[in-house]
């Protein structure tokens, strides 16, 4: 991985780049700000382009001149426009019964103390993309995790079975673009 040194420069005297490229750089005239300018000459806020610029960056940039707000945070898109600093993972109210249809980016809390559930995973999903699972008391019921027409570990289903030692588990399943894996 190539770490690259980001220079400041004013707006104006960052060249314009070939099509279908951007140029980040840090804006002297703007406290700093990291910033991208396109092949038509658009400043943005780095992480803020439409998602062919955005997928024409290239090698690896150290960002850490533009520091989250909280520790943990992420650059998010927002859509294919706009970017924000957000939590690694947003934690969701707690679920009882089910299925649960999970989205990317979710720690998802489930109470299994009165009857098992089911969270269901996205079938279409992108390399990279992750959702947490945790129980969040006794493991009486079970929980389980259904990868909806994709495996998970090569199972269809990940199940943490009624049983103590069960109790408080949790799983973080990260997409390979055709599956999902249990990373933790």
């Amino acid at each position: 991985m190539a770490i690259v040194t980001i220079t400041p420069q004013s707006a104006a005297s960052v060249p314009v780049p070939a099509v279908g490229d951007i140029t980040l750089f840090s804006d002297s005239a703007d406290s700093f700000i990291l910033k991208t300018k396109d092949s038509g000459g658009i400043v943005r806020p780095f992480g803020v382009g439409t998602a062919d610029e955005l997928a024409t960056t290239g090698s690896p940039v150290d960002v850490s001149a533009a520091s989250p707000p909280n520790a943990g945070d992420r650059l998010r898109a927002n859509t294919a426009v706009d970017a924000s600093w957000a939590p690694d993972f947003t934690v969701t109210p707690i679920q009882v019964g089910g299925p649960y249809a999970a989205a990317f980016d979710q720690m998802v809390r489930v109470n299994v103390t009165g009857a098992p559930i089911q969270v269901d995973l996205p079938a279409v999903h992108t390399s990279g993309q992750k959702i947490g699972v945790k129980i969040i008391g006794l493991a009486t019921n079970a929980a389980t995790i259904d990868g909806n027409g994709n495996t998970i570990d090569g199972a269809a289903t990940l199940v943490f079975a009624a049983n103590p030692i069960n109790d408080y588990a949790w799983a973080i399943l990260m997409s390979d673009g055709a599956n999902w894996m249990q990373v933790g």
